[in-house]
């Protein structure tokens, strides 16, 4: 359905963000928004979520208040879980174990009690750490948003015999399988939780495209949020649709057998946001059409579309040159949520103005 859109004037304040050709813009840029109101835009919110947790346990993570931070972390994390949240605490060293499996319902103490009183595994894999994180987030029973996170404070170390001693291996290659497989179907944030300056914390990037890195400092701030993260996580996911998208055009009018030595036509060119949820606004027009020389006269400023939204406006094309093209618009392409889609939530926006018309002069007279 064509609807009206909010056509504006000229106001000549900030740019706008440029996608199409360059411009010196003379429109001002959207009011952005907050990501509170994205994430209620979306209708997203907290929701029954998988929080796995692998801890390495070698005997230096009891050194420094180390594990001290780590069990303040945990309870600060279960204080923040949902009565439905599934939380699978996992430890590792030499082996993998797993602490704690299920949901912590109204006794959040349950998290913290099940770590072992003091760490002194004699290795560090941190490969079987992520493996067994892996196993947990592969269940049926398995919500579709999740986080994991890996807690490390040294170098990866693992038995002469563990199929993760060299990164890079088979083994490790496996594990970058698992980890897309579950992300082709589920929403999952990854952190790395580095619990001093020199770990090998980021082999979990060889695994996860995308993770967060921690540092010991930040580590108990970190738990506590995780829910309000998973929140922006269902945003993202919900958004990554409508990062291919952009608007779409349409001309309408006679624009075949035109007068080969120029002229203009009356037109009406109708934009159509191609967005599921973001809104754009649409700027700095201009027309192309080679071989021809074409210009666009009646056209707004700006004009604004909410998802989905189509706007049909008149317009006068002018020509001059004899040819065949294809007529084409562009314009700076922007959005009220461009701020939360790249700062907030890290994704990458750079929408697409698609759409043309065939346009062409009838062949000169020959005298």
């Amino acid at each position: 359905m064509t609807r009206r859109g909010r056509i504006g004037g000229s106001i000549a304040v900030a740019a706008a963000l440029v996608v199409l050709g360059s411009y010196s813009a003379a429109v001002a840029a959207p009011d952005p928004v907050t990501l509170d109101e994205v994430v209620t835009t979306l209708g997203v919110g907290p929701k029954p979520s998988d929080f796995v947790i692998s801890v390495d346990t070698s005997g230096s993570m009891a050194e420094h208040g180390r594990w001290q931070l780590v069990a303040e972390s945990l309870d600060a994390l279960a204080k923040t879980l949902l009565p439905r949240d599934h939380v699978t605490l996992i430890s590792f060293d030499r082996e993998a174990r797993t602490l704690f499996n299920g949901q912590i319902g109204t006794r959040p103490e349950q998290l913290v009690a099940a770590l072992p009183g003091k760490p002194d595994g004699a290795a560090s894999d941190i490969g079987l750490g992520i493996q067994a994180g892996l196993k947990a987030l592969s269940q049926p029973s398995s919500n579709d948003v999740a986080g994991f996170v890996l807690v490390t404070d040294g170098e990866h170390r693992a038995a002469k015999d563990s199929p993760f001693l060299k990164p890079g291996s088979p083994a490790w290659q496996e594990l970058r399988t698992t980890a897309s497989g579950l992300l082709s179907t589920r929403s999952i944030a990854s952190y790395a939780v580095a619990m001093q300056e020199k770990t090998d914390s980021a082999l979990l990037r060889t695994v996860f495209d995308e993770v967060t890195d921690v540092t010991a400092d930040g580590i108990t701030d970190q738990f506590s949020r995780l829910n309000a993260d998973l929140v922006k996580v269902q945003a993202a996911a919900e958004l990554r649709a409508d990062l291919g998208g952009g608007a779409q055009t349409e001309w309408s009018g006679e624009l075949t057998d035109l007068d080969a030595s120029g002229g203009s036509k009356a037109v009406q060119l109708t934009i159509t946001s191609t967005m599921q949820h973001l809104p754009l606004q649409l700027s700095n027009f201009a027309v192309t059409a080679e071989p021809l020389q074409v210009s666009v006269a009646g056209l707004p400023d700006q004009v604004e579309l909410d998802p989905g939204e189509s706007v049909t406006l008149p317009a006068t094309v002018s020509w001059t040159g004899s040819g065949r093209g294809h007529l084409q618009l562009e314009a700076a392409l922007d959005s009220s949520w461009r701020t939360v889609l790249t700062s907030d939530l890290g994704l990458d926006f750079v929408p697409q103005l698609s759409g043309s018309t065939p346009i062409q002069t009838a062949a000169p007279i020959d005298w």
